[in-house]
């Protein structure tokens, strides 16, 4: 399992499993990884299927997932990928 600690209040965490240079991370952290996260800070429940997260997330930092509620409505998953 590579969530390990969720955030505090409306941010999730996701612990990184090892980064290179300038904050890469070896692999990426998938749709997958932002529900776990977002499930363990209290959040709603989602389907991996509704982020748009072309190719996942490969550096450290704070990042923005969109998710489509509707066709007509996106709402923004504030996520933060921290060195484990």
């Amino acid at each position: 399992d590579r969530v390990d600690h969720v955030g505090r209040g409306d941010r999730a965490e996701q612990p990184a499993t090892g980064t290179g240079a300038g904050g890469r991370l070896f692999g990426s952290v998938t749709a997958s990884d932002v529900v776990d996260a977002v499930t363990r800070a209290g959040g709603p429940q989602l389907d991996r299927r509704r982020l748009q997260l072309a190719g996942g997330i490969k550096s450290l930092g704070r990042h923005q997932v969109p998710v489509v509620l509707h066709p007509e409505v996106t709402a923004n998953v504030a996520l933060e990928v921290v060195e484990a």
